[in-house]
This record gives structure tokens, sequence and C-alpha cells, in this order.
């Protein structure tokens, strides 16, 4: 399976919801061993495709307005994706292994008419209306809830950002546990390749350890136990710890599967905690801590250009039901603080929406919103709350 294939089937496998792109891409990346320069270009591929996916069904119109299968969809949009958002990309390339893949996967007929529609796309105007969710490839309600919070240049600002790839970042953990990140963008590969397996670096982005930064600040104490009640893989409990080595540190996730990846980071930074494995919202409550961290699922509208197929479950339905969750997680955590504990309210999202729980209004005292930035700053919110 060549690069453009393996992005094909990336891409139909998620449309499917039988697998994450990333999760088909690493297992074909394991079976087939690519050159990483192909692995790159396939992620690429895959990504920008899902990302795009709504600016590309407006091209496709343009060509073909004729109702295709989600498979002859998949491979179009590909193509279009390559010809109209991908630098040096040979247009006899995209037509001949466009075809080569049809050929593999589809039925004869469609061969013959995508050959035909793909040698009309350099005739196709780069023209876009000025429907936002169109010419930056959102659903409309993600664009209107944006547009409550933030002027129209701003949103258009967040949309545009949001399209490009994510940048690669660490935080390099100096050996008397000193709170420092390194930031680079791109991050250089040759300190990478040096640390990628070293225990002196956690690849993060440079937002939640801002965010965790700041509300280090607001600690009366050190703390003496923290619970990272939605810990996986960890990245937050790890900072805590390089920040607080004495305190004693939990980690909780809902699954084995969580718990283990949780299990990989501690042994490899060499940090000690006690895990567990519970729904958030029952964790036993036999035991109080000073410091909660409650990193919520959410949305992750801050994180859209990492996580392709986020943006395309972004409804009020999905929204509404991921504030019940929120709210059943943040009222039980409140239940486990300690008298004049901090519970730390954390998500990935940009949406105001999902940050006015009533239990954050009546107890705040600091809250930060990071707004996803070209320099490689994801999206994420935080709010200190205290019993």
């Amino acid at each position: 399976m060549n690069a453009r294939e393996a992005a094909y089937h990336a891409l139909l496998s998620s449309l499917r919801e039988e697998q994450f792109i990333q999760s088909f891409l690493e297992q074909w990346k394991c079976e087939n061993n690519p050159d990483p320069r192909d692995y790159n270009f396939t992620q690429e591929l895959a990504y920008g495709t899902m990302r795009r996916w709504r600016t590309l069904e407006y091209y496709a119109k343009q060509l073909a307005p004729l109702k295709l299968k989600r498979k002859e969809k998949a491979l179009l949009l590909l193509a279009l994706y390559q010809a109209k958002m991908m630098d040096k990309v040979p247009m006899h390339a995209i037509v001949n292994e466009s075809v080569e893949c049809a050929k593999k996967n589809c039925h004869h007929g469609f061969v013959k008419f995508l050959n035909a529609v793909l040698r009309k796309i350099p005739q196709l105007s780069d023209e876009l209306p000025d429907d936002l969710g169109i010419r930056y490839s959102y659903p409309e309600f993600f664009v209107q809830e944006l547009l409550k919070q933030a002027d129209r240049s701003e949103v258009i600002k967040i949309l545009d950002t949001e399209n490009f790839p994510s940048k690669t970042m660490a935080r390099i953990r100096a050996p008397d546990h000193h709170f420092e990140t390194f930031v680079d963008t791109p991050f250089p590969m040759t300190i990478l390749d040096r640390y990628i397996d070293s225990p002196d670096l956690y690849i993060q982005n440079v937002t939640p350890v801002t965010l965790i930064g700041e509300c280090a600040r607001h600690l009366p104490k050190p703390p003496r136990n923290i619970l990272d009640l939605c810990a996986s893989p960890g990245g937050k409990s790890l900072a805590l710890h390089d920040l607080f080595p004495q305190a004693k540190l939990f980690m909780n996730d809902v699954s084995e599967a969580k718990i283990q990846r949780i299990q990989e980071n501690l042994d490899k930074y060499q940090v000690e905690a006690t895990l567990s494995i519970s729904r958030g919202e029952e964790y036993p409550s036999d035991q109080k801590f000073d410091l909660i961290v409650l990193d919520v699922p959410c949305s992750n509208s801050g994180v859209l250009n990492k996580r392709p197929e986020a943006r395309w479950r972004i409804t009020p339905e999905s929204l509404k039901e991921l504030k019940s969750l929120q709210r059943r997680l943040l009222k039980h955590a409140l239940t486990l603080l300690e008298p004049g504990g901090q519970l730390w309210f954390m998500t990935c999202s940009i949406l105001n929406t999902e940050h006015d729980l009533p239990e954050l209004e009546n107890n705040r005292i600091f809250q930060k919103l990071i707004i996803p930035n070209k320099d490689g700053w994801d999206g994420g919110y935080t709010c200190i709350i205290k019993s």
C-alpha cells in the first residue's frame, strides 16, 4: 500500500467510524515501515483532507454535481486537496495515482468518470464564497458559536490558524526539577532525536504547560497530595510532579488502555503514582486532596488542527452531552477537595459555552483562556476554584 492509498484508506476508515486517522496511520507505519517523507506526506494528505472537507466539497460540486458514494467522494476530495491546497504536487501524479487507487477500490464506471473529472481541476477557479464555514471548512454551528464571543476578524484568525498543521513542542525537564518549557517552531529535529527516548524531555505543547504554571502561582503553599482525575496520557501529572516533587500523586482514568499508557509514561519518566480505573464522577470519596486537576472531556475546539475528525463532531447535541458530563465530573470532584484546597478545571476548548458551568461561576478565583495561534500554541482554558 503506497502513501496515497494509505491516506485514502485512513480517511475511509475514519468516515466509516471504524478507526481514527492517526490510529490507522500508526498501524500502517508499523506494518510497512515507510520512508519518513512518505509517512509525513500520507499524514498531511489524510489530515488535510479531513480538515478541509467542507471546502473541498464546494470545489467538488463545481466539478461533479452528482451524488457520489462515500468511498468515491473520499478519493475525489483527496485529489482535490493535493491539487488545490498542497504545493509542488504534479497534476499528472495526482491523476495517475488517484485513478490507480480507484481501479482497486471502486466500480470501473467511476474510474472513467474520475479520470475525466480530475483533468478539469486546472480550470477550476480558486475563488470561494464569503461563507466562513465553507471558506475555512468548519460546521456552521461552530462558526456561529465563535462569532458570539469574538468579532469576525478574530474568528477568521482562529479558523485560519486551526487549518495549519500543528508544530512539535517539548518541555525539557531539568535535573533539579526546574519547571522549564522548550519551545521552537518547528522543533529542531537534532534536539528531538537526541531526547526522544530520554526521561529529560516530554513532547508537550506550550499551552497546558503555561496554564499549569499560572495556576501554580495561585497556590498558597505546595500541595501534599494531588489527584489527576482524567489523567491520560499523563503530561499534566508529570508537570505537576516536576513542580511539586514531594507531593503524593494519584492518577485516574476510565479504561485499562488509558491506564496502561499512563504507566508507560511513569516508567519512562521515573515517576511514582497511585493509579486507579474508574469513571471520574464515581471516583471513591474516602480520601481528600488539596489539589485536584480536572481536565474534562471537551469539544477539542482549541486543537482542531491536531484532531481533524473533531471539528465535524461539534454540534448542539454533542456540546449539550459534553456539558452534562463536565458538570457531573466537576460536582463530584468538588466533594473530594480538602477544606481550603484547589481544583483546576481545564479543557482544550476555546468555546465559552463549555466554561460557563454554575459551579465555576460561583467559586472561581482565577481563569485564563489561550487562543490558538500560528506560533504553534494550542487553544486551552483553565479555571481555579477553591473549596
